[in-house]
Parts: C-alpha cells; structure tokens; sequence
C-alpha cells in the first residue's frame, strides 16, 4: 500500500494537502476524483486497486470514500486496444475514481491507498506484480497527484431545502401488506470469514460469505409458501501464487405448500479457476452444476432437471 504525497483540489486556486496533515475544516467535494499516477511494472500484466479515504482523528480507522480498479492493460485510453505493460518502462496514468458527494471533516486526514491487489474483490492477477509509484515528477513524466473536485458553498444553496418536495412523488408499496410472515423456523444470517487453510500441501487463506434468507413462512398471496434460501460465496488462494485463486459457490432454495402436499428444491454449485494453457499463456476454466427436485406423492424428493455446464474462456489481458 502506498500513500500518494500530493492532494490538489480541482478548482480555481489549487492547494496541496499533506495526507498526515488534519483538515482545518470541512472540504466540500461532488464528482469524479481523479488520480495521476506516475508508475513502472516487473511484469507484463497487472492491475491497480485505487481507494480514496478518511482516515479518524479519534481511532485512526480509515473509512472507504471512493475508488477504482484499473486494468494496467488498459492505460492506453481505449479498452478495445489493450497493450502489455513493458516491464521496467515508467508510464503515466490519468484516472478518474468512481462519482461521490462527500465532506471531508474538519479534524479527519485524507488517504489515497494503492495496492496491486485486493483479494477476493479483484481476480488476481496470473503472476505477482511490483508495481513502483514515483510521487514526484521522473522520466519525463507528471508528478502522481490527487485531484478532488472541491465544490464551494452557492448563494442557491439556500433554497435547495425548499425545492425539495416534503413527501416523496412515487406511491410507496409495503410488500408486508401482500406477503405477511406468517411463521419464521429459522432466522435470516449473513457471515463472512476469513480461515487459514491448506491447500495442497501449503498455507493459504479462506474467505467464506454466507447469504442465509432463513426460513419462512408466508401469507396473503403466497398462501402458506414456506421458503427456505442459503446461498454461499468462497474465494481460496496460497500465499505468494495468485495463479491458485479459485472461487466456487455453492446455494440451495427450497419452495414447499405443505397443505398441498408439494415441494420443490435446488442445489448447485459452480467453480472458477484459472491455469496456464501450456502455451505460455493463460485460461479461465468454469464448471456449474445445478440439480433440481420435486416431492411425490409420499413426499419424497425425486430427481427431476439435472445440468452440468462446463468450458475455458482465453485469458489475454487480465
């Protein structure tokens, strides 16, 4: 992770801000934040995670603002001609952050974070990548900088609060009025972890995200459906070997009307790995399953659609 040295403001007197200097009061921003980033690559192809915070006065905790991910690939401006990066060979990026409409408070510090990485946000990249950001101005190239789109307060402003309309335009719908929870067996649940773990032979790391809808039974127009819905995301990857990501997920629904005697249910799984394709490159591989029942007249679960799809996907630019 580095800290970009220069902060300058998008408007008609530019100033600078040092990242470990409090603010002195609140800085007003709407719009595109944009980065220049003066950087050099070990290898042809990488990504760079860019995240514009606020960092605490009180816990020193930083809280995301904005950010983006940037596909080295793509520093050309034109998505449709990528371009490997030539290792060593510094270049010059202009990047605009995602929109935002924020106030920097007064006491809080302003942080711009980058890291070649972001697991398991980002997919990484097929080979670890050094990625070397100059702050200042090298190689011919323009000092990195952040530019915040400062906006300052307007005489309109004031009536801003009266335009605004004192009960919302669009009809409001309470979808409990048509679907009441009639019963509840099991709580709604979302959890996400991290474990180390060992994957053939060597540590790595596990991060798991379970969707858990809970189960419920509904009323009004549903009549008496029970719904029962969990649904779970994972990411593994070794230490040192981004090539080893895999994500793969897994998710069960079941739908049952028990004064009907009926139930229908789901389960599947999918995969997604990448791997060299012995040819000096590299491919994204997938494999999804997806099994489906339907209860019979005992209640038992009978096999009704069964579907295995699998397939390589060229792995050129990411």
């Amino acid at each position: 992770m580095t800290i970009c040295r220069e902060i300058r403001r998008a408007s008609t007197r530019s100033r600078s801000i040092s990242t470990a200097t409090p603010l002195p009061k609140d800085f007003d921003c709407f719009g595109y934040p944009e980065v220049v980033l003066n950087l050099a690559a070990d290898r042809p192809l990488g990504s760079v995670c860019i995240r514009l915070n606020e960092v605490s006065p009180k816990t020193g905790a930083s809280h995301l603002v904005t950010y983006r991910f940037y596909n080295l690939a793509d520093r050309g401006g034109d998505m449709a001609r990528p371009a490997r990066v030539e290792p060593g060979i510094p270049f010059s990026l202009r990047v605009p952050l995602n929109i935002m409409g924020h106030t920097f408070k007064k006491g809080w510090r302003i942080r711009l974070a980058l890291s070649p990485s972001f697991y398991p946000t980002l997919w990484e990249s097929p080979e670890s990548v050094t990625i070397t950001l100059k702050a200042g101005e090298a190689d011919g190239l323009p000092a990195s900088a952040l530019i915040l789109p400062g906006r300052d307060a307007r005489e309109e402003d004031k009536r801003a609060q009266k335009l605004l309309p004192t009960r919302s335009a669009a009809p409001y719908v309470n979808p409990d009025d048509y679907f009441p929870a009639l019963a509840q067996a099991r709580p709604d649940e979302t959890t996400r972890k991290a474990y180390p773990v060992t994957i053939n032979g060597k540590p790595g790391i596990l991060t798991r995200k379970v969707f858990d809808s809970g189960r419920y039974q509904y009323g009004g127009a549903l009549q008496g459906l029970w719904v029962d819905i969990v649904a779970e995301e994972n990411f593994e990857m070794v230490g040192g070997d981004p090539l080893s990501l895999t994500g793969f997920t897994k998710s069960a629904q079941m739908f049952e009307r028990k004064d009907l005697g009926w139930r229908a249910r789901s389960e599947t799984t999918t995969s997604v790995w990448s791997e060299t394709d012995g040819k000096g490159g590299y491919v994204f591989r997938y494999l999804a399953r997806a099994k489906t029942f339907i209860s019979d007249p005992e209640g038992a679960d009978q096999p009704f659609v069964e579907k295995t799809v699998d397939g390589v996907i060229a792995r050129s630019w990411i």
